[in-house]
C-alpha cells in the first residue's frame, strides 16, 4: 500500500513519470484492497502544481537520487531504528 510522500513511477504513460503521492485512499475492489492515488509530478511536461490522479496498478515504486528505493509499506508494526547522535 502507497502512503502520501513515497516517490512511485507512473507506468500507463508512453514514458515513465516519477512522482510523490501526496494522497492515498484505499477501498475493497472485490477480493483485493485497492488505491486511488492523488499525484505530483516530479519531471514531465505539466505546469508545477499540476495533479495525477492513478489507479495503484498505474504505478510502481520509484529509485531516488543517490538510488534509494521507495517500497510500497505493507501492514504491520512500525519499527523504528534510534540513530546514535554523532560525537
Amino acid at each position: 500500500m502507497y502512503e502520501a510522500g513515497e516517490c512511485v513511477l507512473v507506468t500507463d504513460v508512453p514514458i515513465p513519470v516519477r512522482c510523490r503521492v501526496i494522497d492515498a485512499e484505499t477501498f475493497d475492489a472485490g477480493t483485493r484492497r485497492s488505491q486511488i492515488l492523488k499525484l505530483a509530478p516530479l519531471e514531465g511536461p505539466w505546469p508545477f502544481d499540476t495533479t495525477l490522479i492513478r489507479l495503484d496498478y498505474a504505478v510502481k515504486p520509484a529509485t531516488l537520487p543517490g538510488g534509494l528505493v521507495t517500497v510500497p509499506r505493507r501492514p504491520g508494526p512500525r519499527i523504528r531504528k534510534r540513530s546514535d547522535p554523532a560525537t
